[in-house]
């Protein structure tokens, strides 16, 4: 689905950047993901409005996991 975000790897989230309703643009900080100490920020890959976010803080994530929904 063209709408789903899903985490591009396994890891902790440490930081959520966006709130729901936030309209955003192509290389928006998403979230911050945490894995072997290495922290990886997850851009926006195209322009929308912030759906429905999926994690929270402390959420732990397989890759692929849907972690939100832009429209």
């Amino acid at each position: 689905n063209p709408q789903h975000v899903g985490s591009p790897m396994p890891g902790k989230v440490i930081e959520i950047h966006i709130t729901e309703g936030k309209k955003i643009n192509i290389g928006d900080p998403l979230i911050t993901i945490e894995a072997m100490k290495m922290e990886t920020l997850l851009r926006a890959d195209r322009k929308g409005i912030i759906q429905k976010i999926l994690i929270s803080i402390g959420d732990t994530l397989d890759a692929q996991d849907l972690i939100l929904t832009i429209k």
